[in-house]
């Protein structure tokens, strides 16, 4: 048994804390964009988390604020939510 998956009940909990393990269902959320993957990697303290993408054509770098969000590094722009990996793209663009 692998315990470093958690079930769908876990995945909720352990986004609502806040904490990412590797494997875990992310979404990276840009504008009106979300595109679903996993964490790939963590820090050991849990600020740093790496995600990609499930096309596996993006991969980008997240640390956790103060406030609990996890934001990509070196852009203003950009988020994860944690617990669900979603892409839903905004055709209107």
């Amino acid at each position: 048994m692998n315990t470093n998956i958690a079930d769908d009940a876990d995945d909720k909990l352990l986004a609502d804390l806040g904490v990412v393990y590797e494997g875990m269902p992310a979404s990276y959320c840009i504008g009106s964009d979300q595109y679903g993957g996993r964490i790939v990697a963590h820090s050991r303290t849990r600020h740093r988390a790496t995600f990609r993408s499930d096309s596996g054509a993006i991969t980008r770098e997240f640390t956790r604020r103060r406030t609990g969000e996890y934001l990509a590094i070196g852009s203003r722009y950009g988020y994860l939510k944690l617990g669900t990996a979603k892409t839903i793209l905004d055709e209107g663009f």
